[in-house]
């Protein structure tokens, strides 16, 4: 029903001025996933591989309604795929989302970006959302709150996704041309049905136990009893921004935790660093990713294995896709990642770069029987990625793009042509 909507919408928006509308084709040399040419792209990425899609974008955001709407969508030869579906009521306290969730972070992500350690673009959880407008408190500094709560689909073996809850507070201080920002986020999946098919319960005294980060009663599966109710994650995010005479210059940190211990920063410098300059046609990004601390090699307080939940073995992901940093995967959660992005723009001609070098690290997927874990250090793998490209801007805000891209040694060429209307 849904999606005959949505193609009802996209062959209508022509007639409806008020929708704006984009339609952009993909094409590939060779149908396997690449990861430096479609990571963050909302899942033209995942297992279903084609040499060919079409991707839909609409918008209806009237400034004097009270209304709005954002649909993205796409489509190859073997399936179609709503990316984003958010319905937004807008009151002067802020807003109402219903739809897949979105995350609102402290700072813009470059399109260069490994993702964000929490929630990046690969996160199709449906449910309902309320983000506050920005509230001044006693001219000290500025604040928001996110609260969102959703159900996963099901997973490969599980007949029943878990539940999610999120919830974030952002804070920002504007200080003439500097601005700092610091946001907290904490999200958790819980109820559902375990790893054995065997349904968790989930009552009114259960949400409260989950909100406030505490561990379950016998109803609950045994590790819940033990320590929190379902999976939590979360991270700190700090941000400072200034403005210079001729260009921006863009730091950001976001401090990931998995439990406790990651709360407290025992497993600090685990997270992911970025510094980006932007200027008017000049942008750059340096970003490092770093999990390989995770609060030492021993069990507590360490090994606190990223992503991965002995419940939900599917972990941090949805649709074997992962839910935050797209470099990252319950099962590969040890990586040192150094990520390089470069725009330069001349008139209506944009040269792209980007290149990463990844390494890879003995993956910790449970505590060991609270033994060390021996030669922590050994490098695994070690890939590199990068991709070299053309944007041209058209008219009518229409724009070709063209990528040659080497994944790990494997080669591929993107061609992609955006019409909006």
């Amino acid at each position: 029903m849904l999606k005959n909507f949505i193609i009802v919408i996209t062959f209508a928006s022509p007639i409806l001025a008020q929708i704006e509308s984009k339609v952009t084709a993909n094409i590939f040399q060779k149908n396997y996933k690449s990861l430096i040419l479609n990571s963050n792209q909302n899942g033209t990425y995942k297992d279903y591989l084609s040499q060919s899609n079409l991707t839909f974008k609409h918008i209806y955001d009237n400034q004097n309604s009270k209304f709005s709407v954002d649909i993205m969508w796409f489509f190859n030869n073997e399936t179609i795929d709503i990316l984003k579906f958010n319905l937004k009521f807008i009151n002067k306290f802020g807003n109402t989302n219903l739809g897949l969730f979105s995350q609102e972070k402290i700072y813009q992500s470059s399109i260069f970006s490994t993702g964000s350690m929490v929630f990046s673009e690969n996160t199709f959880i449906p449910g309902i959302g309320y983000n506050t407008s920005w509230f001044n408190i006693k001219n000290l500094f500025d604040i928001k709150g996110v609260l969102f709560q959703g159900k996963f689909p099901s997973q490969t073996n599980y007949s029943e996704g878990p539940y999610l809850h999120y919830k974030s507070l952002l804070f920002k201080k504007q200080y003439n041309k500097t601005k700092l920002g610091l946001q907290i986020q904490h999200a958790v999946q819980f109820g559902g049905v375990d790893q054995n098919g065997n349904k968790i319960p989930v009552n009114p005294k259960i949400f409260l136990r989950m909100i406030s980060a505490q561990s379950g009663d016998s109803s609950q599966p045994e590790q819940d009893q033990v320590y929190k109710i379902g999976n939590g994650l979360g991270s700190y995010i700090f941000n400072v921004k200034h403005q210079f005479y001729q260009f921006d210059l863009n730091f950001y940190f976001e401090h990931y935790f998995d439990d406790k211990s990651g709360v407290k920063m025992k497993n600090f410098g685990d997270g992911l660093f970025g510094i980006e300059i932007i200027s008017s046609n000049f942008k750059l990004l340096l970003e490092k990713l770093d999990t390989t601390n995770q609060s030492g090699d021993t069990h507590p307080p360490g090994v606190d294995s990223y992503y991965w939940h002995g419940v939900y073995n599917f972990g941090w992901s949805n649709d074997s896709l992962s839910l935050g940093n797209t470099f990252l995967d319950p099962f590969n959660n040890r990586k040192i990642i150094n990520n390089l992005g470069v725009e330069y723009t001349y008139k209506s001609i944009k040269v792209l770069f980007r290149g990463l070098d990844s390494k890879e690290y003995i993956p910790y997927l449970d505590k060991n029987n609270n033994k060390p874990y021996e030669d922590i250090n050994n490098l695994i793998h070690r890939k590199k990625y990068h991709y070299i490209g053309l944007e041209v801007d058209l008219k009518n805000n229409n724009k070709v793009k063209i990528l040659f891209s080497d994944d790990h040694s494997a080669r591929n060429i993107k061609l992609s042509y955006s019409i909006s209307f």
